[in-house]
């Protein structure tokens, strides 16, 4: 039975469904007293168990209280045993869990599914030296959320129906799932952290290929097949996939524990092996491929969620590089489906998450370093990563650095010193005049609010106040004092920075609002929520402003996209994530197919328009695109 808005439930009030699976019931809920949002699981399946049942249930979610890991979803209350409904109060996640990742996108790259099953990876193996098992993982129970950064992060959630190792309850009959489960929970016996390894590396094969190692429609068929089968080989189902990883997955659904890996981060360390090895064996093909002579038509993609010159969290495929051509290229056709060619890498230790170009377009900064772009040799390095560059390259503002403001001459901070919940600087945006520094982030300890800063002095110079929830996005309307951000509280709000008050009614969206980019103009507005791509149009001036949606763009709600922008001389729009689709702004149809490209976060155009960075897994790559006339 589904519960109304309105109901209570252990003193929390029920908000919305936000989905519901074979045991029960999530909500969206909040408690009155501590004014606090929660997913209320209602384990509607279990509430007339015995009362046996209800005091183990209640010992365990005590156990997965006491977890504390940025990989685990956090458990803040549970049900009394003499409650008439079995209940968790669990941190509400804005994201979706990794199946319906599957469903709405298909099988992730490589590179993709090793970072989640790391961080999935890191969760587990916390909570198993902690004595706790969780017994049914699977994508379902891996919540995705994306960071203010762009950045995917993955959360093991239901460890509140997982048991202690030492303690011989089970729930194995009602909690896993078949298609999961370790051949030893089958039979029976004992069971320890390995056979949360053999889930999860069912978890990472299914990531990979799009279905279960053994999917049967019969159960008792299944649970042969985990018991006596071979595992099947991923590469037969993606030949675009290492060979190594056939070991790797045979490894982790051994039959025998004590022939799989010992601990998850084991598994996990060596998918994110096999990933850097096909992401360099890309790099040196891409670098050994000769590119063709196209026409050229310059377009420069740049902005988004941070500076003008600066950055969006995205994804960008293969760019052709400029004033480059094959021997032959005068007797060879231009190639209009696939105008995008490799230039060359910057390395970093990390994902790269933001990238920029300075001024005038001699330096790119990605993660925490500064190259030389014609030589590529490392010139500067600062503590933090750089979150936005200033327009005249004095300044820069880093991710939580403690400081609101640097400069680039000497690394300085400028400004009091940020601590704790204070120290929550995750976006930013440089106004155009270069006045204003507006930067946003989780917002613990400053009520959701948009900060403004001096950049000369790095003072407070305001607060905007009005989000719910974390700000993803900030962007400056060009020429303007119009800001746009936007975050998990699924609005876009509009502010004029002059006055330091909203412009207008905050425009919905259905789910969290992840990138923003205004076009030259200032006339069009592209929002990038829950991976779908939005156009606004706004009409008239500050504080008269009026914004209707834009139906007609074909081909952007594909649920493929992180973050979109337009060309300088507006006369076209990107739009970048598991996909990259080029729009004419004047008739906005798609220009050329789809392209698709996996594992950028973020990107930057040189402020002449020839040169682009890319920022994601393991590095900046640099490109140019060029359109055909």
């Amino acid at each position: 039975m589904r519960l109304a808005s309105g109901t209570v439930v252990g003193g929390y009030v029920v908000d919305r469904l936000l989905g519901a699976g074979g045991m029960g019931a999530v909500y969206l809920a909040r408690h009155p007293r501590m004014d606090r949002q929660v997913a209320l699981k209602i384990l509607e399946e279990l509430s007339d168990t015995d009362a046996k049942m209800r005091r183990n249930f209640a010992r365990e979610a005590t156990l997965a209280a006491s977890l504390d890991h940025p990989n685990i979803v956090p458990v803040y209350d549970h049900s009394r045993p003499d409650e008439p409904r079995l209940w968790i109060a669990m941190k509400y996640v804005a994201g979706q869990d990794a199946s319906v990742l599957l469903r709405q996108q298909g099988p992730l790259a490589l590179t993709r599914a090793a970072q989640l099953i790391s961080d999935i990876a890191a969760g587990l193996d916390y909570a198993h030296r902690a004595g706790v098992l969780h017994r049914d993982v699977k994508p379902a129970n891996m919540l995705v959320e994306v960071g203010a950064d762009g950045r995917e992060r993955a959360l093991v959630t239901d460890f509140g129906i997982a048991r202690a190792v030492d303690h011989t309850v089970t729930m194995s009959g009602i909690m896993a799932s078949f298609a999961y489960t370790a051949p030893e929970r089958f039979l029976g016996l004992a069971a320890d952290q390995r056979a949360d390894v053999y889930s999860l590396g069912c978890s990472l094969y299914e990531l990979l290929t799009g279905c279960t190692p053994f999917k049967y429609a019969e159960q008792s068929t299944m649970v042969a097949a985990h018991l006596t089968a071979e595992p099947p080989r991923c590469t037969g189902a993606r030949p675009d996939l290492p060979g190594g990883l056939d070991k790797v997955i045979a490894r982790a659904l051994a039959k025998r524990p004590d022939d799989r890996f010992a601990r998850c981060g084991e598994l996990a360390a060596q998918v994110s092996e096999l990933a850097r090895s096909q992401h360099a064996s890309t790099v040196r093909a891409r670098q050994t491929t000769s590119p063709q002579q196209v026409g050229r038509r310059q377009l420069l993609i740049g902005a988004g969620v941070l500076a003008p010159i600066a950055t969006v969290g995205a994804a960008i495929p293969f760019l052709l590089r400029d004033n480059l051509s094959s021997p032959n290229s005068a007797t060879q056709p231009a190639t209009p489906t696939a105008p995008f060619t490799y230039r060359n890498v910057l390395d970093t230790p990390i994902m790269v998450t933001h990238c920029s170009f300075n001024r005038d377009g001699t330096q790119v900064a990605g993660y925490k370093r500064i190259w030389d772009v014609r030589t590529r040799r490392i010139t500067d390095e600062f503590s933090h990563p750089v979150l936005a560059w200033s327009s005249d390259g004095a300044y820069v503002a880093l991710e939580n650095s403690g400081a609101p403001v640097t400069r680039t001459s000497d690394r300085g901070p400028i400004g009091a010193t940020l601590a704790g919940d204070d120290n929550d600087q995750e976006v930013a945006a440089f106004s155009p005049d270069g006045a204003l520094l507006a930067t946003g982030g989780r917002g613990a300890g400053t009520g959701h609010a948009v900060r403004l800063w001096s950049p000369s002095t790095g003072q407070p110079a305001g607060r905007l106040t009005g989000h719910s929830d974390r700000v993803r996005a900030i962007a400056f309307k060009p020429n303007s004092t119009l800001l746009a951000t936007g975050g998990d509280d699924q609005t876009v709000r509009l502010w004029d920075v002059k006055t330091r008050r909203p412009v207008g009614l905050p425009l919905g969206h259905r789910a969290a609002v992840l990138s923003l980019a205004f076009s030259p103009d200032g006339e069009t507005l592209a929002v990038v929520a829950g991976y779908d791509l939005q156009l606004w149009r706004l009409d008239g001036r500050a504080p008269d402003i009026t914004a209707t949606e834009v139906e007609y763009l074909e081909d952007s709600r594909s649920s493929s996209y992180r973050a979109a922008t337009f060309s300088p001389d507006g006369s076209a729009l990107v739009a970048v994530g598991d996909k990259m689709r080029l729009w004419d702004t004047r008739t906005w149809k798609p220009i050329g197919p789809a392209v698709k490209e996996l594992g950028r976060r973020s990107v930057a155009a040189s402020p002449d328009g020839t040169l682009l960075a890319a920022g994601g897994d393991f590095g900046v790559t640099m490109w140019t695109l060029t359109l055909p006339e």
